[in-house]
């Protein structure tokens, strides 16, 4: 029978080094930006929303205005989505 040979595992560090405060910092702070300017975006969106709905012929077609407005919205996510992944 022929001998088997056991090879030891591979070293895994116990730990994951940290970020450096300083980024950590950066990423926080844009992150708090991205979430303010969503928050006015919709602050912005809700409070215009029944004058565009004025001006396109009554609130019959408020549920046009908002679907247009969520879909432009989600389109506009992915393409910048993937122009950040791309530079």
């Amino acid at each position: 029978m022929a001998a088997t040979t056991i090879t030891a595992p591979a070293q895994v560090p116990d730990f994951v080094s940290p970020l450096p405060a300083a980024k950590v910092r950066l990423i926080v702070i844009a992150l708090m930006i991205a979430l303010f300017l969503s928050a006015l975006d919709g602050t912005i969106v809700s409070t215009a929303l029944p004058t565009i709905a004025g001006k396109l012929g009554g609130f019959s077609r408020l549920a046009w205005v908002s679907t247009a407005y969520i879909v432009t919205s989600t389109i506009s996510t992915v393409v910048l989505a993937k122009m950040s992944d791309l530079w």
